[in-house]
């Protein structure tokens, strides 16, 4: 019995042992923890503590690694298996509900703390150069595993429920910032309700406590205490306990749920996402006749979503737009503040939310715009048609950049409710720090696309790693921009070896795009 509990589990295990994979992942974190280390020993002759500033930054990018590995490479444990059609292959062979979750999402569990747990000798670095205690890395460490073990189980229980990994991810991605904002967000009421008054003592201490305890179990809010000068507290805080319990609790849900969630499944299939047909009531909301750039149309409507999908966004903007509005009224006390004043702060926060909105869809963009394509075996019909693939690109990134249309909307109403802040975002983006912060993030979308046609999923946290750890290796270049800077007298002098950089940078990764998009499309 459990031979055959653990037989998927041994057997992921052992491929992850002997694949290259799984070994490169934990050679690129050592490689990013060297960096770092060596980055704290330059910034030591400036400033002090270094321990404890190289600490704290790898600590708080672990965190985030966490939740994007959650939301890629955890959400879809289960959710591969019933878009591949295989789990009731699975089943057929006589694998059982716990072999399946064992090996399916246990076996990632344990590789991912395998990731962690590589970077713990290093981290004891951090008390040689000041600044960190034993316990402030044992702590930390406990608290870090405990949140892996939290997003991993709760990761897998939206994968047993969910039919698609866009729908687990998205759902996982959720509970992750409700882990992370919530305690702020509940902070933020209660103190609003508590100052407002009008509430009995005992009310007051029962949102103080709610308060209390949110904070306790927020992951952020325990890092923040363990970097504090002088912790001395236990390693198994309220986060570890409560992440471990609910961890557990997920698991379980999991285990009796799968059998509910997995009875009846069929092979995966592209999905037509929200474009309806061309009958019923909802017909204008169909992807109608092709365009003249067919490539341009497909993506408009099957990546992007199509017109239902611009509505839906142009909804949901629209409610955080007067999420921000009514924010703002509260905060500045009503009519205490005269109207230009509120307008201008309503704009100004308007348009950082839809630049947050714009740079989220883009990554999203990148990693999907070609993996879609490789992922429903469509690249090599795709590369039969008589057009370079430059210009494939080129039709699929404009018809997939249409569904951008909202955010921007939106970014031109805040611009226009805030003049102020739209005169310092031209100044700052017109500038060569600005050029080179915006080609930066190209870069960034272009290593997204080009991870998005080696793995299944989970390309933007590896891009992310991959950028990480680039940049720490790039600290050459830096250095040259430093002397660029001190040559002409001039911070923005500083940009132009990195503008250089990124160009090159972007050169190459569109020729090692096109190229292992040939690979795969078998020519």
């Amino acid at each position: 019995m459990s031979h055959g509990l653990l037989t998927l589990f041994n057997r992921s295990i052992r491929m992850d042992a002997r694949g290259v994979k799984g070994h490169a992942f934990r050679i690129a974190f050592a490689l990013f923890i060297y960096f770092g280390l060596l980055n704290a020993y330059l910034t030591s002759l400036a400033f002090g503590a270094p321990g404890l500033r190289f600490f704290s930054s790898i600590c708080y990018l672990n965190l985030l690694f966490i939740g994007l590995a959650g939301t890629s490479f955890f959400a879809t444990a289960v959710t591969e298996e019933k878009e591949e059609g295989t789990l009731g292959l699975l089943k057929m062979a006589g694998m059982s509900r716990g072999a399946i979750l064992l090996g399916k999402s246990t076996s990632r569990l344990l590789s991912s703390m395998l990731l962690l747990m590589i970077q713990f000798p290093f981290l004891l670095l951090a008390i040689t150069l000041g600044g960190v205690l034993y316990g402030q890395v044992a702590a930390a460490a406990v608290a870090l595993l405990s949140f892996l073990a939290f997003t991993a189980n709760a990761a897998l229980l939206f994968s047993v429920i969910c039919k698609r990994s866009g729908t687990a991810v998205a759902f996982t991605a959720l509970t992750i910032l409700g882990r992370f904002f919530l305690p702020m967000i509940v902070n933020w009421a209660v103190t609003s309700l508590t100052a407002a008054g009008g509430l009995s003592n005992a009310i007051n201490a029962r949102l103080a406590d709610v308060d209390a305890w949110f904070s306790e179990t927020s992951p952020i809010e325990r890092l923040g205490a363990i970097m504090t000068t002088g912790f001395a507290e236990s390693m198994f805080s309220a986060q570890v306990v409560f992440d471990l319990m609910s961890s557990v609790v997920c698991f379980a849900l999991a285990w009796f749920l799968f059998d509910r969630f997995t009875e009846d499944e069929k092979a995966g299939d592209p999905s037509r996402g929200m474009v309806f047909r061309r009958v019923g009531k909802l017909r204008f909301l169909s992807a109608g006749r092709v365009w003249g750039n067919p490539l341009l149309w497909k993506d408009f409507h099957f990546l992007a979503g199509g017109w239902s999908m611009l509505f839906v966004k142009l909804s949901f903007y629209a409610v955080v737009a007067v999420a921000i509005g009514a924010f703002v009224y509260y905060e500045s006390g009503g009519r205490a503040v005269a109207m230009s004043t509120m307008l201008d702060q309503w704009g100004a926060l308007l348009a950082s939310a839809m630049l947050v909105a714009l740079v989220i869809e883009l990554s999203v963009m990148a990693s999907r715009i070609l993996h879609d394509e490789w992922k429903w075996k469509t690249l090599d019909t795709l590369l039969l048609l008589p057009r370079p693939i430059s210009r494939m690109g080129w039709s699929k990134m404009l018809g997939a950049s249409l569904g951008l249309a909202p955010a921007i909307v939106f970014l031109l109403i805040g611009a226009v409710l805030s003049p102020d802040a739209l005169e310092v975002t031209i100044d700052a983006l017109g500038t060569p720090i600005g050029w080179a912060s915006i080609l930066g993030f190209f870069v960034f979308l272009h290593v997204t696309t080009l991870m998005s046609l080696f793995v299944k999923w989970g390309s933007l946290p590896l891009a992310f790693l991959v950028c990480m750890v680039g940049s720490y290796a790039l600290t050459p270049v830096l250095m040259l921009a430093v002397a660029f800077s001190a040559a002409f007298d001039s911070p923005q002098a500083a940009a132009i070896p990195v503008t250089g950089l990124f160009l090159g940078l972007i050169a190459v990764l569109q020729l090692l795009i096109a190229k292992r998009v040939e690979i795969l499309g078998g020519r």
